[in-house]
């Protein structure tokens, strides 16, 4: 009788054993399913719904004419601080930014001397027009930006793209806007120019009690974790070690799935912007310009053709140098379709 019921417990046990790597598989689909939703709802809520279709939906309260730097509606300032802290949380920093009202003062004055001269100049001369010292002090701690018709609705994703010409190889507005250790910002607009304070002055600092409380990861990169909608991926990639870090030997690997990418590196890190970063293409991938923007239909083609949508991108840096040892680093991210998970 002992016997029997051994047996048969042995034949129970085995059909659990066997079952059991096809529970595992289906809890790991859940939890992917799971993330994915919230990954697209946070697209959905922190990005669509954030945009600024046209310029009277800034409500900006200036005047070119008069050089009034005005302000723009409390509804502006939220949804632009959401794609800050939205963007930030995709690159793995943290998402805590808050807008400093002193800050949004400079910021204002200083999209308000870009919208008059039709320029972007970090040290404004006080020849220019609507020149004030409140907008050279906000033009020079500034991301700035001039835009026209529908470019508005790209505010904030614009800088975090950051183009490819030689100006911006460097992607500083995406440094700045993603530095690990910022905690507050500044925000100003008119109907075609923006402005971003990242930074205070030395002056500034000197008398600022304000403080981070927020964790410096040891490395970041943009795009980074988890599941990131294409749409909001460009064709710069970007890595950070913001202790610092010398990429003059460092290359780069990418694969979604088993295929590898071709990459070409365009920045060593060597620019004084934010965190040391190190910065290619993916060849193949255009800038968002090239696709219209907001036909989206494109670019979506784009990275399935590259293999690149609902694919495990896995990206490799190697032989980076910090603190005097030669590291690598790897991370993976999936890039989906928000569409597909509602």
């Amino acid at each position: 009788m002992r016997s029997i019921l051994m047996k048969r417990f042995f034949h129970h046990s085995q059909f659990l054993f066997l079952l059991l790597p096809v529970f595992l598989f289906l809890n790991a689909v859940d939890e992917d399913a799971i993330a994915k939703k919230k990954a697209a709802e946070d697209f959905r809520t922190n990005f669509v719904a954030t945009q600024i279709s046209t310029p009277e939906q800034l409500g900006w309260t200036g005047s070119e004419k008069k050089c009034k730097p005005g302000k723009v509606a409390h509804d502006t300032y939220v949804k632009m601080l959401a794609r800050i802290n939205y963007f930030r949380r995709l690159a793995g920093v943290s998402d805590q930014i808050v807008l400093d009202s002193s800050w949004n003062k400079y910021a204002q004055a200083a999209a308000l001397i870009m919208f008059a001269n039709q320029t972007l100049n970090h040290n404004p001369g006080a020849s220019m027009k609507c020149f004030s010292e409140d907008g050279k002090t906000g033009a020079s701690t500034s991301n700035l930006s001039l835009f026209s018709g529908i470019a508005i609705q790209d505010m904030i994703a614009d800088e975090i793209e950051d183009g490819s010409n030689s100006e911006n190889k460097d992607c500083g507005h995406r440094r700045w806007l993603l530095r690990s250790n910022a905690y507050k910002m500044g925000f100003g607009a008119t109907p075609e120019s923006y402005a971003v304070r990242d930074f205070a002055t030395n002056d500034e600092l000197k008398n600022d009690t304000s403080s981070f409380h927020g964790i410096v990861p040891e490395y970041f990169a943009y795009p980074f974790k988890g599941f990131v909608p294409y749409q909001v991926v460009f064709c710069k990639w970007s890595f950070a070690i913001p202790a610092g870090a010398d990429y003059k030997l460092a290359t780069v690997e990418v694969k979604a799935g088993d295929k590898t990418l071709n990459c070409s590196v365009v920045s060593r890190g060597t620019a004084n912007y934010g965190d040391p970063t190190f910065i290619w293409f993916i060849n193949g991938l255009k800038q968002d310009f090239d696709y219209h923007y907001y036909d989206m239909s494109e670019k979506r083609t784009a990275f399935v053709n590259l293999g690149l949508l609902n694919k495990k991108v896995t990206v490799k840096i190697s032989n980076v140098k910090v603190e005097g040892k030669v590291k690598s680093y790897s991370y993976s991210f999936t890039i989906i379709d928000p569409d597909e998970w509602k």
